[in-house]
């Protein structure tokens, strides 16, 4: 059976509320996407309700909408509901208020957990009862993700587990050209501890141009994957987003203790059901109709949660497969705004 075409304004016509996510939909690692600054303000200029469901735990809506505004599109802090924003409503329902707690993650990551009643400690603690896991980024990567691995295996093998809080369940993230989640929003380069210094970040040193992200010199391939010219599809940069670090501590947490119950983290953020109830609580209505790029977060999260989905067919998600499972086959194809 074929799935409907439509676009963004008529799905808005056609629904008390829309779910949007951000970058794919709305904007991605460079910019704003073409039309979605004029979709938002037709959407407020006809009064009609909507919200921004986003996994992104690194960065607050308010910090969020001061760069959405830096690129032309305009949004009001309260218009974003993130997965990091869900810490709060977790540690409350699970009594987590005053535990100590380690976070993964850039300042704002931080802010979330102390939103949420969290007594923040420093990732270099080894007396701590809560771990969340909020972003890849704000900290040195390997030497800290060493030291939380033996704090948590420490305190397994004692008999005394941590409790492990996952806001944003996504495993990877695309970048073109270096950008993407957590780099500066001009350049693509990281800064402060973070900054590798060998040009792949477009810091200082060595690899790829800063500019372009091409290598250059005798390490071009000329085969259009590196950013050099030369045939081959367009180059397409990953990086690990924080579900994959929550799988690495799972997998070694089993590893130590196999089969031991509560050594799995607690995952909020699209798929599950916490982001879409949150939405829910915000609106009142189950009419809402969720637009998003990606088919294993936005669009099972959604279908799974009972309401309508939309792919929006330029973001990340390609052609659909044959057998697509129902959970992931989205109720409309959003081609445009």
């Amino acid at each position: 059976m074929s799935i409907p075409e439509t676009t963004a304004r008529a799905l808005a016509e056609a629904h008390a509320v829309v779910l949007l996510d951000a970058y794919g939909v709305l904007v991605t690692g460079h910019g704003v996407i073409p039309g979605a600054p004029e979709f938002i303000r037709d959407l407020d200029a006809a009064g009609r309700a909507y919200l921004v469901l986003t996994n992104d735990a690194s960065k607050h809506p308010t910090t969020a909408v001061k760069r959405y505004a830096a690129w032309g599109l305009m949004l009001d802090a309260s218009r974003i509901i993130t997965s990091g924003s869900l810490l709060a409503p977790y540690f409350a329902q699970e009594g987590l208020q005053g535990a100590r707690t380690m976070v993964m993650g850039p300042p704002d990551a931080e802010a979330y957990a102390r939103e949420a009643g969290a007594e923040v400690v420093p990732l270099t603690s080894v007396d701590a009862d809560v771990l969340v896991v909020a972003d890849e980024a704000g900290y040195p990567f390997l030497e800290t993700l060493d030291h939380v691995l033996s704090v948590v295996l420490y305190r397994a093998e004692r008999g005394e587990p941590m409790r492990l809080v996952l806001p944003n369940p996504d495993l990877i993230y695309p970048k073109r050209k270096g950008a993407g989640p957590g780099p500066d929003a001009a350049s693509g380069a990281r800064s402060g501890p973070t900054a590798r210094g060998d040009g792949w970040d477009g810091s200082a040193g060595p690899g790829p141009d800063a500019a372009s992200g091409a290598r250059s010199g005798p390490t071009a391939r000329g085969d259009g994957w590196d950013g050099s010219a030369g045939p081959g599809p367009e180059r397409m940069e990953f990086g690990i987003a924080a579900g994959s670090i929550a799988r690495v501590l799972e997998d070694a947490l089993q590893l130590r203790h196999p089969g031991q119950e509560g050594l799995r983290f607690a995952r909020l953020g699209k798929p599950y059901r916490a982001i879409y109830e949150a939405a829910l609580t915000r609106t009142g209505t189950m009419d809402m109709v969720m637009i998003g790029d990606t088919l294993a977060t936005d669009i099972r999260g959604a279908r799974g949660f009972g309401l309508a989905a939309g792919l929006a067919t330029w973001g990340l998600t390609g052609p659909l497969p044959a057998d697509l499972p129902e959970s992931e086959r989205p109720t409309h194809l959003v081609r445009s705004f």
